[in-house]
């Protein structure tokens, strides 16, 4: 489970699918305590004592977000021991595939459902790479998240991108360079998302970077994934030997 692209870290039990049509379940707590920590406006309060409200079908703890939803919505509550999440008190009701279960301190949910009632919070899980994608276009936020896996990186704006290139290379056992495939992508709002598998002509190796950069090929967008060892590979051929300027910028960046 990542939040624009890092690792939410302290579950206890590891966020899991129980099968195909059920989505990922995982604390709701610790995600909503790294949400707020990006969101200020995401407000929440956890019941563990006292009578469980009479629109509700399960038991304590019950906790409540009241702040930070979509318009339209006052509260939903993740309820111990239900299958249903229930909004705006009970108003409306949505029913889960899994059972709400509290456990070492932990309200297991299908956190998908939860995210979707979250103002500018958007979420995709990525089969490929088998991770759970929060976004959320907060300050000093990356522009995008990029994953990659079996052949295929995935990209997710985190902010709108337009015209962007992705850049896949391979590198030898000396780390010079073995072979490259770009792509251009454009995603049009936050939480948008694209796979993009490599050419067939494209040469994998055990070192490999891909790496996303903004259409003038100035400025990284995010960090690259970093396969082996080709964190210091020569990264001057993928531009011409004859343009000293882009050559210069980007060993300078060392992407």
């Amino acid at each position: 489970m990542k939040l624009n692209g890092t690792t939410i870290p302290g579950y206890t039990k590891s966020p899991y699918r129980p099968d195909t049509t059920t989505g990922v379940l995982c604390d709701a707590i610790k995600t909503l305590e790294a949400l707020k920590k990006v969101n200020p406006n995401i407000e929440y309060t956890i019941q563990t004592e006292g009578d469980v409200p009479s629109y509700t079908d399960g038991s304590l703890p019950i906790v409540s977000i009241t702040g930070g939803l979509k318009d339209g919505y006052t509260q939903i509550d993740i309820q111990n021991g239900s299958t249903t999440l229930f909004v705006n008190k009970g108003a409306d009701k949505n029913l889960l595939n899994a059972q709400i279960e509290y456990k070492d301190g932990e309200l297991v949910s299908d956190i998908g459902a939860v995210l979707g009632y979250l103002d500018g919070v958007s979420y995709n899980m990525n089969e490929n790479t088998k991770t759970a994608n929060v976004i959320y276009n907060a300050e000093n936020a990356p522009n995008a998240v990029l994953e990659y896996a079996n052949g295929t990186a995935r990209v997710t704006a985190v902010d709108a991108i337009e015209n962007a290139n992705l850049i896949f290379a391979s590198y030898n056992a000396d780390k010079t360079l073995k072979s490259i495939d770009t792509k251009k992508v454009t995603l049009d709002k936050s939480g948008a998302y694209n796979d993009y598998p490599v050419s067939s002509s494209f040469v994998t190796t055990d070192n490999m970077k891909i790496m996303l950069w903004k259409s003038d090929m100035a400025t990284p967008i995010c960090k690259p994934v970093v396969i082996g060892e080709s964190e210091k590979a020569d990264t001057t051929a993928l531009f011409s030997k004859e343009d000293d300027g882009d050559n210069a910028l980007f060993e300078s960046v060392k992407c």
